[in-house]
């Protein structure tokens, strides 16, 4: 049926107007879709380096940790202890049940200087640090 409508509107206005009737079609269903959740964007920071003794995984810290002890303590089976030869926080292990991801969450918010961070796209990760730019890579677009 909307074929033989555009046919009918090519013989009846013109192939220029037909094209543009395209075209205007094709620019509204490109507009409809729901964009990403996610934002990156070339304004966006580049997100800071990581500190190599972190396993790979989203979860990670860039090694600048005052060492006082509390996302450690939020998150033990995680985080490499503090003792008297390691002074530097550092992700051992990737957290693998909500429960470990809720932990190494609380020891990005309780850390001061910001050193824990989120590297992931987990939308409800993301969620649940609150959209904030220093403890996370990406950020969510308004309303997400």
């Amino acid at each position: 049926m909307a074929l033989r409508s555009i046919l009918h509107v090519m013989v009846g206005v013109g192939v220029a107007a037909a094209y543009a009737l395209v075209i205007a079609v094709a620019l509204y269903f490109r507009f409809r879709q729901k964009r990403h959740p996610i934002s990156w964007t070339s304004e966006s920071p580049a997100p800071p380096e990581r500190c190599p003794l972190n396993v790979p995984g989203d979860f990670y810290t860039c090694g600048t940790c005052l060492a006082c002890g509390l996302p450690e303590g939020e998150a033990p089976e995680l985080l490499a202890p503090l003792t008297d030869t390691n002074s530097i926080t550092y992700f051992i292990k990737q957290p693998q049940t909500p429960e470990e991801v809720e932990h190494a969450c609380r020891a990005i918010q309780v850390c001061c200087v910001a050193d824990l961070r989120y590297g992931g796209s987990d939308l409800a990760i993301l969620k649940r640090l609150r959209k904030d730019a220093n403890d996370c890579d990406f950020m969510l677009r308004e309303g997400a």
